[in-house]
C-alpha cells in the first residue's frame, strides 16, 4: 500500500515544485540587490547625492547643459526616509 500516487498527488507535487522555483529564483534576485544606507547629519547632501544617482546617465552624457529644473532642484531641504532605486552596470541599488 502507498506505492502508487494518485493524479491528484502528481499535480500537487508539481504545483509544489513550481513554487519552489520560483521562490529560489526570487531569492536569487534578491541576492543581487545591494542595498545603501546613507547616515549623516542634516543638510549634508545626503538627498543631493541620492538625486544625482538617478539621474547620473543624463549628467554624464558628453552634450549635458543643466537644465532649470536641475539647478533648483540641486538644494531642497527633506526630512523622513527615502528609498530610491537605481541600476548601474546591471547591479541594483536601494
Amino acid at each position: 500500500m502507498g506505492v502508487c500516487q494518485s493524479a491528484e498527488d502528481k499535480q500537487l507535487a508539481q504545483k509544489s515544485k513550481a513554487i519552489d522555483k520560483e521562490m529560489m529564483q526570487g531569492h536569487l534576485a534578491q541576492q543581487k540587490v545591494v542595498k545603501l544606507l546613507l547616515l549623516g547629519a542634516g543638510e549634508c547632501g545626503k538627498s543631493t547625492v541620492l538625486k544625482q544617482m538617478s539621474s547620473i546617465d543624463r549628467i554624464a552624457a558628453k552634450d549635458y547643459t543643466p537644465t532649470e529644473q536641475d539647478i533648483l532642484l540641486s538644494r531642497i531641504k527633506t526630512t523622513g526616509i527615502v528609498e530610491v532605486k537605481f541600476q548601474m552596470k546591471n547591479v541594483d541599488f536601494r
